[in-house]
């Protein structure tokens, strides 16, 4: 049964620490703070506030659970786990294809060593770029029948190996394979059969460092696990 809450936060952020995924935490509008769910649909603030923050930035983990990450146009800020700033990283080529516009210019993701970005609306709408730590885009895929609304824009989030994104506010969340299909999850259900091995990004990863990018010769670039 899937049940609402109304937690009184505008949410710029739900995300969860992948080496403890029992426990929710969310970045609100605005606001530095780190919240945690205490029970279901409840929120409360923890100790540890983010400073220097855009109003709109997500904030999620990093791929080992060891830093907060936020992005704003660009650039990349890290946080230690009590909220000190440990630097900024610059996506280098950063403005592509209507990057640069709100609000895809401020939501992350990442796993393992890499950070995700998406680009919903304008030019290059449903582009997902992967950038290394250092800040070096390393590959780009469209997500085939991604969302590419405001909305949209607003979502792009990383759960159980699949980049997921929403249609449309209050719409179906899907999540991509690793070759850019886009499934919603009344879809995926319909699978009769478990995943080849060449579908490695169903697979659930052994460890937070277990995602990796693939080159193939002559191949689109995409995405699995180790």
């Amino acid at each position: 049964t899937v049940q609402t809450y109304s937690p009184g936060l505008d949410f710029r952020s739900v995300f969860v620490n992948p080496n403890s995924r029992e426990t929710v935490y969310a970045r609100a509008y605005s606001d530095g703070k780190i919240y945690q769910q205490s029970s279901a649909g409840v929120f409360t603030a923890t100790s540890v506030s983010l400073s220097g923050l855009d109003s709109q930035s997500s904030v999620v983990f990093n791929g080992a659970g060891t830093e907060f990450l936020a992005m704003n146009n660009g650039v990349v800020s890290r946080f230690n786990l009590s909220g000190s700033l440990l630097g900024t990283v610059n996506l280098s080529g950063w403005g592509s294809n209507s990057e640069g516009n709100y609000p895809q210019n401020r939501g992350i993701a990442a796993a393992g060593d890499y950070w995700f970005t998406y680009t919903g609306v304008g030019t290059g709408g449903g582009t997902l770029s992967v950038w290394d730590t250092s800040g070096n885009r390393i590959g780009s895929t469209v997500l085939l029948g991604a969302g590419n609304t405001f909305a949209s824009n607003f979502s792009l989030s990383l759960a159980n190996g699949r980049i997921f994104v929403i249609d449309d506010t209050a719409g179906t969340w899907r999540g991509s394979w690793r070759d850019g299909r886009s499934r919603s999850p009344a879809a995926r259900s319909r699978r009769r059969s478990p995943p080849s091995r060449s579908s490695s990004w169903t697979r659930r990863p052994a460890g937070p460092r277990a995602w990796r990018v693939w080159r193939g010769a002559g191949r689109r670039r995409g995405f699995r696990w180790r």
